[in-house]
């Protein structure tokens, strides 16, 4: 971040010590408020007197599978929507493909990639999980990391994408296979989990040398079709939460909760988590997800609302009355979470300068 001039001068009839740091004040706030950094860590926190942030993301398919040709996809996603953070967005599926699992993107409109095999057959395969294993997908990841931080201004955000324990192990096994193992093998999943949330707490590190400034944690679980909330509190809850403290190096940290219509049996997130969620008809209100956990909510709009055609004091009018309904003087905003393939990029754009005019 360019830091400001230095504003101490010597004092004088005409300009008395206290207006000149309250001169110098003002301008570091400004400062702040411009820095796209400085505003989105700031309305994670949902901070007074911040602006609102504002950012998107994108799959990229085949060229997820390559650290130059992600890195270079993602910031050629970021030239044209802009944003207050980038994030590294790679197939979900990219930490369980080090552990046995394969996938294929099959033209999937969001740019996901199909699971096409799966290595959890019986509870044994839990206990023969390769902690150290780093396959050449995950690799990749982490090298299109490194090579977007070293391109992108050190004045936006950087963020990876952490797939948490329990996505992974759901992606391992299946939701079915997944489910049994949770009731008639426990100590195998267990020592399953334990093995996945020592390899996260390794990713997290390879992360954090690579110049990442923050950690997107995606919960794709949520739904009460994939995991009851039952088996999540009693089998799995503690691994994500065992993440989540590992996480605390970043300043950056946002908990992504995927799906419609979620359940609310989540992890507990500590201080200095921000929670997203898309603001769908059949997920539970914001005052819920506040009354559970109590942190900052991430406004994730739904692709229908993103793609309308709003003129820029209706998304302002809109913004005040989701931040209103959140009881928060600021946040970030965001779709509710990947853009389509085909979403128009320049709609992204017009959201990003409407947010940004009206909060400067």
């Amino acid at each position: 971040m360019t830091q400001p001039k230095d504003l101490r001068v010597p004092s004088s009839p005409d300009k008395p010590p206290d207006s000149l740091w309250k001169k110098a004040k003002l301008d570091q706030q400004k400062l702040m408020r411009h820095n796209p950094r400085e505003c989105l860590f700031r309305a994670l926190a949902a901070e007074h007197g911040a602006r609102f942030a504002v950012g998107f993301w994108q799959h990229h398919p085949i060229a997820d599978q390559n650290a130059q040709s992600l890195a270079d996809a993602a910031l050629s996603f970021y030239s044209q929507v802009g944003g207050d953070l980038l994030k590294i967005t790679p197939a979900g599926t990219y930490q369980a493909t080090s552990l046995g699992l394969r996938d294929a993107w099959q033209g999937d409109s969001l740019g996901r990639r199909t699971i096409v095999s799966r290595p959890i057959h019986s509870p044994n395969d839990w206990l023969r999980l390769d902690e150290y294993a780093i396959g050449a997908v995950e690799a990749a990841v982490v090298n299109a990391t490194a090579l977007a931080r070293e391109r992108l201004s050190p004045d936006v955000a950087l963020f990876a994408t952490v797939i948490s324990p329990v996505t992974q192990a759901l992606q391992l096994a299946g939701p079915e296979l997944l489910a049994s193992h949770a009731n008639s093998a426990p100590e195998a999943l267990r020592h399953g989990l334990e093995i996945i949330v020592k390899r996260t707490y390794a990713l997290l590190e390879r992360y954090q040398a690579a110049g990442v400034d923050g950690v997107y944690l995606a919960l794709q679980h949520c739904l009460p079709k994939l995991l009851t909330p039952e088996n999540y509190a009693a089998h799995g809850r503690w691994a994500d939460e065992a993440v989540m403290a590992a996480c605390a190096r970043f300043p950056g940290r946002i908990l992504h909760l995927h799906g419609n219509p979620l359940h609310l049996t989540l992890p507990r997130p500590p201080a200095g988590w921000a929670v997203h969620f898309e603001l769908g008809a059949s997920n539970p209100e914001p005052a819920a997800f506040r009354e559970y956990c109590a942190r900052p909510l991430v406004a994730g709009l739904t692709t229908a609302e993103l793609a309308g055609e709003e003129t820029a004091e209706a998304i302002r009018n809109r913004m005040r009355a989701i931040f209103d309904h959140f009881g928060q003087p600021s946040g970030l905003v965001t779709a509710g979470c990947v853009l389509p393939l085909d979403f128009p990029l320049t709609r992204a754009r017009a959201w990003v300068e409407a947010i940004r005019e009206w909060s400067e």
